[in-house]
């Protein structure tokens, strides 16, 4: 069944990278056919040492090197972002934040690039229902970009007409541009000047309050 939700989602984009350490993977022998060893003659080979208590160290003496082969394991073994799917919509948690069907399960998707007013803001309502009227019960392309702390896919959305979720809500006066995690979108820089000199959605208000500004003054009224 579908179902159009309200209940506000906090907002995060502390996006994960994954690091390869080398010294972790086991020693690869680089020398070629020819050279393989057994585990005995590897044991054979370590240079061995006896530190002042008399107890016995192995210093191995392989080479850290990794093979393109294993680096191509390593790789795809790594959470993979950027093949696009579609999803239907099942719910819309606020305008930036939408849930979808993805491979028989839903999952939220936070919408890349753009930050919608809370609720409790201006707007914030607003905001929402047009997320809603454009995607709610649609096939949505989905182009995933990461996933933050809270598990979400930080992704573009496309319409079913191709147009994009995130810009539509900036053009609108409904978002802003998220300067901090997309910095150099020049298209929803021109949209965002364009809606403000326009004075559409929250652009009619003589002081805005950015809604990660907002967030971040309830996060410390709530320490205090």
């Amino acid at each position: 069944m579908l179902k159009l939700c309200g209940s506000s989602s906090e907002k995060a984009a502390d996006f994960e990278e994954h690091e390869v350490c080398a010294a972790l993977l086991p020693p690869m022998n680089l020398a070629g056919p020819a050279a393989a060893t057994c585990p005995n003659d590897n044991l054979k080979n370590s240079k061995q040492s006896a530190d002042p208590g008399g107890r016995m160290e192995r210093q191995s003496t392989a080479s850290p090197l990794l093979t393109a082969f294993e680096l191509l394991l390593i790789i795809s073994s790594l959470p993979a972002y950027g093949a696009e799917f579609p999803g239907r919509v099942i719910a819309v948690l606020d305008g930036d934040t939408i849930k979808v069907m993805h491979n028989g399960r839903p999952e939220r998707i936070r919408i890349y690039g753009v930050d919608c007013p809370e609720h409790g803001q201006p707007y914030g309502t607003q905001a929402r229902k047009l997320t809603s009227s454009l995607t709610f019960g649609k096939t949505v392309t989905i182009i995933p970009r990461t996933a933050d702390e809270y598990g979400r896919t930080i992704a573009r959305v496309l319409l079913p007409d191709g147009s994009d979720l995130g810009k539509e809500l900036v053009k609108g006066g409904l978002a802003w541009w998220y300067r901090h995690y997309n910095p150099h979108d020049s298209e929803l820089d021109k949209l965002e000047r364009e809606a403000r000199e326009a004075k559409r959605g929250l652009w009619k208000g003589s002081n805005p309050v950015p809604p990660w500004e907002w967030r971040h003054s309830m996060r410390r009224g709530k320490k205090e």
